[in-house]
């Protein structure tokens, strides 16, 4: 089936009920239930934590800095409460899903009622949430334009609401001309912002400078974890090979750092285009991001970080845009992309192990997940099987990448890395 056609199977379906909008209002009021139990618990589960766990500055510290007790500020508490919520909360929603499954049919009479009710209240929550917590913590978006935010608030459900409720052919193609054209001008737009003169004073910012450093030095024969030590990963003997063939400039630099980045919001238009039904909806969601990434720009002094953009989201997004592949794909087409995103989750590690280590983990998260949600045909025998793979996959994958990273640093410099030296800065 074609998710992007809105015709999916619907494994929360009642018997019997065929409509696909009523499916979409079930899961709907589903997954609002689920998540709205599994926050409450958290929030109960962190009030606990709050109660037992008190936040205090570590009496060695003090005693090796110079600085007053008062400059430090210890988050044990918040780092605590963080991690519960971030592992706790999938868990609770999976859990709230399979018990889901035991709702009974006869919530069919209400949902007429109670759908129009809760996606309402979702819709203006959720953007009277987002206007009052950052006009309270004085967001350089809401500062100043607090009325012209809530008018633009208004107009986007308002497009959305005659898109829904008519669906013009006409307004269909004039917003797939104008998501064309949009997209054209901002990876234009993005592409120049990331371009640096020798005269600009951008290139010579320590940002840029800490980004940069490395693949000077890799192109002129250094080794990293022989003759450097890097912060940002190995992501140098990835682009050694492009500057190898364009040469190494200021110039040349930052216009494949902006086409990097363009790449990236490339990738986020074409998934967002498959995966909402509503034109309008994905023409807004996508221009909000690289908007808010240009607009960001505007207060900052020292140009884009190459650091975050695109280095720290070029993985993510290729691993979106593959899962998105692998979960159409079948028979020896999904073998095919389920070892070839392993292997780019290997090549994120090298690339960068800050963002490296989570696309790995959301990958493998990712199949315990789907492997998880078939266990009733699979049952335990199967899924313990299926999960074992997965793991002794992804146990491999690691090993072969540093493996290659051993073997290239060897044949490149005739010395082994100190692993443990690229962990450094994380440390």
């Amino acid at each position: 089936m074609n998710i992007a056609k809105g015709r999916r199977p619907n494994p929360l379906a009642e018997p019997g009920c065929q409509s696909d909008q009523d499916h979409f209002r079930r899961d709907f009021l589903v997954a609002f239930v689920v998540i709205l139990i599994s926050a409450t618990i958290l929030v109960i589960i962190n009030l606990i934590i709050s109660h037992f766990m008190k936040n205090e500055v570590d009496q060695n510290i003090l005693e090796k800095v110079v600085l007053a007790p008062s400059e430090f500020n210890p988050e044990q508490l918040e780092r605590t409460q963080y991690l519960v919520s971030l592992i706790g909360f999938p868990i609770l929603c999976f859990i709230g899903w399979l018990l889901s499954n035991k709702i009974s049919s006869r919530s069919e009479r209400v949902r007429p009622v109670l759908y129009p009710v809760v996606a309402s209240s979702v819709t203006i929550g959720v953007g009277l949430w987002l206007y009052f917590a950052l006009k309270k913590t004085d967001f350089f978006y809401i500062k100043g334009f607090s009325f012209l935010t809530m008018i633009f608030f208004l107009l986007i459900l308002l497009i959305i609401y005659i898109e829904q409720k008519y669906s013009p052919k006409r307004l269909a193609v004039l917003l797939n001309i104008g998501a064309i054209g949009l997209c054209s001008f901002l990876s234009f737009v993005i592409v120049f912002y990331c371009i640096s003169t020798e005269n600009d004073s951008q290139s010579y910012s320590w940002h840029t400078n800490a980004y940069i450093y490395s693949i000077v030095q890799v192109f002129g024969g250094k080794t990293l974890l022989i003759n450097l030590t890097n912060q940002y990963g190995f992501y140098p003997y990835f682009l050694e090979p492009i500057f190898k063939i364009i040469g190494l400039h200021i110039i040349l630099l930052t216009t494949v750092f902006g086409v990097l980045l363009a790449g990236f919001f490339v990738i986020l238009f074409f998934l967002i285009k498959q995966l909402v039904k509503s034109r309008a909806i994905a023409l807004c969601a996508f221009l909000a991001m690289p908007g808010a990434w240009l607009w960001a720009q505007c207060f900052t002094e020292y140009g884009p970080v190459f650091q975050h953009w695109p280095h720290r989201v070029l993985f993510p997004g290729l691993l979106l845009l593959i899962v998105w592949f692998y979960q159409k794909a079948k028979g020896k087409s999904k073998s095919l992309l389920y070892y070839l995103t392993f292997i780019v989750c290997g090549m994120a590690i090298l690339w960068n192990i800050d963002t490296g280590v989570v696309v790995f983990g959301s990958w493998i998260v990712f199949l315990y997940w789907e492997t998880l949600g078939q266990w009733r045909s699979f049952h335990f025998k199967k899924t313990a099987k299926a999960i074992m793979q997965h793991s002794l996959i992804a146990l491999t994958v690691v090993m072969l990448s540093i493996g290659s990273l051993y073997i290239y640093t060897y044949l490149r410099s005739g010395a082994f890395p100190d692993i443990l030296a690229a962990l450094r800065y994380q440390g």
